[in-house]
């Protein structure tokens, strides 16, 4: 999967991650991280989000966790909608399947990641990228 995303990852690209708790959505987000070179990832639930700076990076990448969204108007008082003003940047965004799918930016280039969980704990992950 890492060699699928990598080449994806670039200024003004939202990845959006669904799957249900403890599926692996903050895991896929560290090990893209950390081929960036982004090493200080942890999991934003309860800080709604994390901006990850590195000196030399032309780019900052942010995480945001949804889950505890309860509506749009939650959604909206925290400001999320302001981090599509970051046009140097990469937004990670857990549980996006909350959000509608016209709501997203159509500016930026849209990454949609699934996880599933499967028997004995085996991960299906599917990828859709943005037709070119």
């Amino acid at each position: 999967m890492k060699t699928e995303l990598l080449p994806h990852l670039k200024p003004q690209t939202l990845v959006c991650l669904s799957g249900e708790v403890g599926v692996g959505k903050t895991e896929i987000i560290k090990l893209a991280c950390h081929e960036l070179n982004f090493f200080e990832v942890q999991s934003p639930t309860y800080a709604f989000t994390h901006q990850y700076l590195k000196a030399g990076h032309i780019f900052s990448i942010f995480h945001v966790d949804l889950y505890r969204m309860n509506s749009a108007e939650d959604l909206d008082s925290t400001g999320f909608w302001d981090l599509f003003n970051q046009q140097e940047s990469i937004l990670f965004v857990e549980w996006s399947n909350l959000v509608p799918d016209e709501s997203w930016p159509w500016n930026w280039t849209r990454i949609e990641i699934q996880i599933e969980i499967l028997v004995d704990q085996k991960r299906k992950i599917k990828l859709h990228f943005p037709q070119v």
